[in-house]
């Protein structure tokens, strides 16, 4: 979890400030976030409720998810266009 608490503080770094280094800092905090959870993964066997080890998948798939999200700094502006679009279409409803 702290490797992908990492992610997040450098990518709110790079979403700050843009340079070379922060891009740098994020990459290298999402290289260790990943490494660290494929770690967990390899130690997944080790689990042996069926419970316990359906909490923890859970978690290393939001934890996944995360760091995937911090991998774009700039989405596409589709994603970021459709929102706005639906709220203009609920404004101009009202």
């Amino acid at each position: 979890m702290e490797a992908t608490a990492n992610c997040i503080a450098a990518f709110g770094q790079l979403a700050v400030y843009e340079s070379e280094v922060n891009q740098k800092n994020l990459e290298n905090a999402v290289t260790q976030a990943l490494s660290a959870q494929e770690g967990c993964l390899n130690d997944l066997h080790s689990v042996s409720p069926p419970a316990t080890l359906r909490d923890i998948g859970s978690i290393l798939t939001d934890l996944g998810r995360i760091v995937s999200e911090t991998q774009n700094l700039h989405p596409s502006s589709e994603t970021t266009d459709e929102p706005l679009s639906m709220s203009r279409s609920v404004e101009e409803q009202g």
